[in-house]
């Protein structure tokens, strides 16, 4: 997952992006198991007045060298669909192609893995097992001495902040 924003109608929506393979995942009710595409949170569309069949554009702050200097990375896609979307839901999230979103964010961020079991037995054992093939990778990774060793880059530049949401009253001043 990262962080990018939704352009349409010439209004800009900050949001989760996550990438998936194959179906929908489960974590999007109302799209899970749906096919490959741009899927938003229904609440998020409505407010933008986008629909299923909209092209919109996906920005990511993770710029991209031009001749003009860094700019942010775009992607237009097409809107799949829409997920049933949470009140709870602190910020909008978008699902789309684990292909698309490495486009956006880049192929090296870290990657998240969701899994479902029917039971707590299959997903205790579940557990057990990664944890044994977890310790045996890292294990294979620990130089002559038994240590991990980890390297770091520190990249100076500049990025993109989204502005926060002002809460929600019934009368709600926004500066431009």
């Amino acid at each position: 997952p990262g962080r990018g924003w939704l352009l349409a109608g010439g209004r800009a929506l900050p949001l989760e992006l996550v990438g998936f393979e194959g179906a929908v995942p489960p974590s999007f009710p109302g799209a899970a198991g749906g096919h490959p595409g741009l899927y938003l949170g229904d609440a998020d569309a409505a407010r933008l007045g986008v629909r299923p069949g909209d092209v919109v554009a996906l920005a990511a702050p993770r710029p991209t060298l031009s001749p003009l200097g860094p700019q942010p990375r775009l992607l237009s896609m097409r809107l799949e669909g829409t997920y049933r979307s949470s009140r709870t839901d602190e910020r909008g999230r978008a699902a789309l192609p684990l292909e698309r979103a490495e486009i956006l964010l880049g192929a090296d961020r870290p990657r998240r893995l969701e899994v479902a079991t029917s039971d707590l037995d299959s997903a205790l054992d579940l557990a057990a097992r990664w944890r044994e093939r977890l310790h045996g990778e890292l294990h294979s990774l620990a130089g002559a001495d038994g240590r991990l060793r980890l390297s770091f880059e520190i990249v100076y530049g500049h990025a993109f902040k989204d502005a926060p949401r002002p809460p929600s009253k019934v009368e709600t001043t926004v500066g431009l």
